[in-house]
């Protein structure tokens, strides 16, 4: 099965409708089901929902044979799909409305250019290709192609026998002409007023009016407010796709119309863009955020009818962060939210639920198993290793009814009765256990005491290592086996007991006080090796390695662990802290010293530097490209990158101009700097500025740091990176003076 659902998976991701198991053979999958119905989930909102049908009805055969309760989920979810599938247009009717459109504007292009001729057929052409879409979306194309066929009506050749008319008045979005007097154009400019974001469309506006045009520029005008108008529709019916087309139309007639009416036309047009941009930028982040928190919510449905809590947490965490961010719950409704925060609070129930379920059943599951032991004596008639793992078992039976109970308030009624079974049974098991502890004790006593000094014999004779360097663990095992173990013993509540139990026997009194003297004993040698090794510490000069400072702290840490229980704690412990404050503060004062004695250097080589370079007669910066053999330059402010975006071939690599400059330090160069390192110890890196003077020598090769990303050469998926290192041309100096923090180093004289 699990083979079967993971090719099933693959299938689904390339997006193939495989079935690689019959569901005749596997009826009643509800797993195979749900893979099913989540793929059509997702592709119906893709460019692939053709595919969405077939996917359901496979999904419907994995279906059948399931319960009513456990398949009706997958049906709603199935009832689902295909509503909003139904509602979508199906790829073959889009593909008819992009035709019709094209036909459409080819039609307004006949009628542009005035050659008419078969534009009728290019109307019945738009109109065919309409046949057989739904009218949900047939109209809206119907009604841009009834625009066109009115601006050619309107443009036909006028009847010879009726008066001519050639000045107009012309009006807005309906392409129809009056008649007018000769004098000024006046132009009235839009006044749109549109709503966005809740799916109203523009309110009903005049558009762009003028007196005193000419017939032909009053058609035209009509002709442009009509695309004005066709524009603010689609706005308003969301199809933002195509608004560009009609005010790009708008502004080609206005073309030859007067500046002003050209003017205000532009503006309609710029301002119809601007909105169309906004809105679909709107309406496709709101697209993209519902989107995504609904797949989440599906998911965590889906994963919790599927019994995987853990992923369906997952998805509503995912969910719930999406719902909370500012960035998102701008693009949606107050009711969107609320309509997902209530899912969201109806999937945590539910899940809340099922998890209450589960603990329940696993609980109670454990309790019965519990019960079950305690029907006789656990204990009785057996030897210990046997009662052992008879405790062991009911004690591991008793953690695993904690942890599941754990998930559950404490006040849980449900919880509480099985506490109180468990409870019960405890004390059956304590009943038990005393019973036959009575009849073991002297022998377990005995026993558990000769166990431990076989495990520890040897101990008195154990020495540190001679050859242990200062600040080592003193390595004393069975000295240290020997604390613990007795300790352990003595500590143990069942010891406890059996002494509190059988005070004034003979026998077990002696077994004790041989037990506590060897644990004094074994604590003295111990502690003993431990204070020689604070001995020599406190002798050392303070030491500057993190390895050698971080020793006392924890050697105190393993003082705590080893003499707990014993005089020796509070001492030794305290004693190797003391030691781990000693150290700290002198290392706080060196580097303290140091750091005043860097900063007064430094300032002593900011002064000195202008003169040393001076001296050196380099010219600032250099041009890799012309540098000469002999010349002498100054870098100012730079970092030294070698090591970094270079290998070591040099000292000291720049890129300059995008050329490498690389040199290496004269010796008295290098041995300014080792004294700062080694003999001043003071911190000169490359992580800050340097100035450094060079005398060029010629071409040289650098090595350039590249990352490389090994892909699989068939899936290019990335397998991993490695380091190498490009040979690359550089400019080659020989490093002759420099500036860097509380160095200032010239050439010698």
């Amino acid at each position: 099965m699990g083979s079967t659902r993971r090719h099933a998976a693959v299938a689904l991701a390339l997006g193939l409708s495989l079935s690689l198991t019959s569901p005749a053979l596997a009826a009643g999958n509800a797993n195979a089901a749900r893979i099913r119905v989540s793929s059509a989930e997702e592709k119906v909102d893709g460019p692939r929902r053709g595919e969405v049908e077939d996917i359901l009805k496979d999904a419907e055969k994995w279906l059948d044979g399931l319960p009513a309760a456990e398949r009706a989920p997958y049906d709603a979810r199935i009832k689902t799909v295909r509503e909003k599938l139904a509602s979508l247009i199906t790829p073959e009717d889009e593909r008819k409305v992009r035709a019709a459109r094209g036909k459409i504007r080819q039609a307004q292009s006949q009628i542009d250019a005035k050659q008419t001729s078969g534009i009728e057929d290019t109307f019945k052409t738009a109109e065919k290709y309409l046949d057989g879409v739904p009218d949900k979306f047939r109209t809206p194309v119907m009604a841009e192609l009834q625009v066109v066929k009115d601006k050619f009506a309107a443009g036909k050749p006028a009847d010879p026998t009726k008066p001519d008319t050639t000045k107009t008045t012309a009006t807005s979005g309906t392409g129809t002409t009056g008649t007018g007097t000769t004098g000024t154009t006046t132009v009235k400019p839009d006044v749109t007023k549109t709503t966005s974001g809740t799916g109203a469309g523009p309110t009903a506006t005049p558009g762009v009016t003028a007196t005193g045009l000419d017939k032909e520029a009053a058609a035209n005008l009509g002709r442009a407010n009509d695309r004005l108008a066709l524009a603010r529709k689609k706005i308003a019916d969301e199809d933002f796709k195509d608004v560009s087309f009609d005010t790009n139309a708008a502004e080609r007639f206005a073309r030859e119309l007067p500046p002003a009416v050209k003017e205000a036309i532009a503006k309609e047009c710029a301002a119809l863009n601007e909105m169309s941009r906004t809105l679909a930028d709107a309406k496709e982040n709101r697209r993209r955020v519902t989107s995504e928190i609904e797949r989440h919510l599906r998911s965590a449905e889906s994963f919790r009818q599927s019994s995987d809590a853990r992923m369906s947490a997952d998805s509503i965490n995912r969910a719930t962060l999406r719902l909370a961010d500012p960035e998102a719950r701008k693009w949606l409704t107050g009711s969107q939210v609320q309509q997902y925060e209530t899912e969201l609070a109806t999937v945590k129930t539910k899940l809340a639920a099922d998890n209450k379920s589960e603990v329940l059943s696993r609980a109670s599951a454990l309790v019965d198993k519990l019960e079950e032991q305690l029907k006789e004596d656990p204990f009785k008639g057996k030897e210990q290793r046997a009662a052992y793992e008879a405790a062991s078992s009911m004690e591991s039976v008793q953690k695993g009814i904690a942890s599941w109970l754990k998930g559950l308030p404490a006040d849980d009624a449900d919880r509480k009765k099985l506490e109180a079974r468990v409870d019960a049974a405890r004390a059956k098991i304590a009943t038990a256990d005393a019973a036959w502890g009575k009849a073991q004790v002297d022998a377990e006593v005995g026993s558990g005491w000769e166990y431990i000094q076989k495990d520890i014999a040897g101990w008195e004779a154990e020495t540190v290592d001679p050859k242990a360097q200062p600040l080592d663990f003193p390595r004393l095992a069975k000295t240290e086996s020997a604390i613990r173990r007795i300790r352990f013993w003595l500590d143990d509540k069942r010891t406890k007991e059996i002494r509190e139990a059988n005070k004034g026997d003979a026998v077990l009194t002696k077994t004790y006080t041989d037990a506590e003297a060897t644990l004094t004993q074994a604590a003295a040698k111990l502690s003993m090796a431990y204070n020689a090794v604070l001995d020599a510490a406190e002798k050392m000069p303070t030491p500057m390695r993190r390895f050698e400072t971080d020793r006392p702290s924890q050697l105190a840490y393993a003082a705590d662990e080893a003499f707990r229980g014993t005089k020796h704690h509070a001492t030794d412990v305290a004693r190797a802290k003391k030691l781990d404050d000693r150290w700290k503060a002198e290392l706080a004062a060196i580097m303290k010293a140091r750091q005043e004695l860097y900063d007064k250097l430094a300032k002593e080589a900011d002064i000195n530097w202008p003169g040393i370079a001076a001296r050196t007669g380099a010219k600032d910066g250099i041009d890799p490209k012309t540098a000469q053999p002999g010349q002498v330059v100054q870098l100012k402010a730079v970092y030294n990158r070698s090591g970094w975006d270079f290998g070591r071939d040099f000292d000291f690599i720049v890129r300059i101009n995008g050329v490498p400059v690389a040199g290496n330090y004269d010796p008295h160069v290098l041995k300014a700097l080792e004294h700062a390192w080694y003999e001043l110890k003071l911190d000169v890196n490359d992580r800050i500025t340097w100035d450094v003077v060079g005398v060029v020598e010629g071409n040289a090769k650098v090595g350039q740091r590249v990352t490389v990303t090994l892909r699989d050469k068939d899936t290019r998926l990335e397998i991993g990176k490695i380091e190498e290192y490009r040979p690359e041309d550089c400019v080659k100096i020989r490093i002759t003076a420099l500036h860097a923090g509380p160095v200032a180093v010239g050439p010698v004289k």
